[in-house]
């Protein structure tokens, strides 16, 4: 029986049922610890959990469906650790919850985005990779109607749903910065999306996600549309897997740092492979030089950074196709630059 829940077609509630049908992959048993690593490659498939966030399915998880950029970084894991034709498995969850426990019953090998929160690590004992995406409470407004910073909403209606840490946030927020926000709760994503398409709402408040994915929701319109700069919280996704397998941890963190640092070194899904071969800038050549070495370590052939980074492009690529300017969110760069270009991202150094 498969596991796959192919290109996600499948509703997530379904697909999250399917799971609880199937063996666990990789999961401890009664001798300790599967080594996932063994296992992805002795079965020749990773099998990855991906979020696609339901509309009002929870309020413990406010990010928005961000399933693309999930899918691609389970793409280059693949390719990173099984070659070039990599088998990879999507099992879809409806929100992060859900995913944490799919991962710890073994159901899947990663979660392709999660949040590295306390609870997560100590209760739910998960590790994390470097973060993949800084997500965080912002506010979308009406382009015309002349609020460019979350102070010119003194005295205005913003909305956000109910009994959610963004309901938690916006008046600490507030009172920190001397703004007096109009709270305008609801129960449903939905009806709260209307209120803002008719102006019945300044303001919607909730992570940059999902008030992406709101503001491509209006089709047409979404144009209309821009998400503030101000961030006012700090919400960050990551690749999760289990905290008791080592050996594999460190493959999923140093596969996210290699397209990170690819992205910095200017190597790319069109040019990796010449890069790899010659490359004339001592830099990259070093990039590829270490990587083989990290790869040593790690378990990996010689050309596992070279594969991730063919199967699904460096950080940028990934990022304007997925988030940026080539998807429906349309989410600029912002924190999520690399460290020399304004941002907060950066690869931890392949150094010995």
């Amino acid at each position: 029986m498969t596991r796959r829940c192919l290109h996600f077609s499948f509703s997530s509630a379904i697909c999250l049922a399917f799971t609880l049908l199937v063996p666990a992959v990789g999961a401890a048993d009664n001798h300790g610890p599967a080594s996932t690593l063994a296992t992805v490659k002795s079965t020749g498939a990773l099998v990855c959990g991906v979020i696609r966030e339901e509309e009002d399915y929870s309020k413990s998880d406010t990010h928005g469906n961000r399933a693309q950029l999930d899918s691609d970084l389970c793409k280059l894991l693949g390719a990173a650790v099984l070659g070039d034709k990599a088998k990879v498995l999507f099992v879809t969850f409806p929100d992060e919850p859900a995913a944490i426990q799919g991962l710890n019953k073994g159901k899947v090998q990663v979660v392709a985005t999660a949040t590295p929160s306390y609870i997560n690590k100590i209760a739910f004992h998960v590790g994390f990779s470097p973060t993949v995406f800084f997500d965080g409470q912002g506010f979308l407004v009406k382009k015309n109607s002349g609020i460019t910073a979350a102070k010119d909403l003194d005295g205005k209606k913003v909305c956000f749903i109910d009994q959610t840490t963004n309901a938690d946030y916006l008046p600490l927020y507030g009172e920190r910065e001397h703004i007096h926000f109009v709270p305008f709760p609801f129960e449903e994503q939905g009806e709260m999306e209307a209120a803002m398409y008719t102006a019945n709402c300044a303001a919607i408040s909730t992570d940059v996600t999902q008030l992406a994915n709101t503001r491509a929701h209006y089709g047409p319109r979404a144009k209309e549309f821009e998400i503030l700069p101000q961030v006012i919280t700090k919400d960050p996704l990551a690749v999760a897997y289990r905290a008791d397998d080592a050996e594999w941890g460190k493959v999923v963190d140093w596969t996210v740092s290699a397209i990170l640092q690819a992205e910095e070194s200017g190597i790319t899904a069109a040019n990796a492979a010449q890069q790899r071969e010659s490359a004339a800038d001592p830099a990259v050549q070093l990039y590829f030089s270490k990587a083989s070495r990290v790869g040593a370590t790690l378990g990996l052939d010689a050309d596992w950074a070279v594969r991730a980074v063919q199967s699904a492009g460096n950080y940028g690529e990934i990022y304007e196709r997925d988030l940026g300017s080539g998807s429906p969110l349309h989410i600029l760069r912002g924190m999520n630059a690399l460290w020399d270009q304004g941002g907060l991202l950066y690869a931890d150094p392949m150094k010995k």
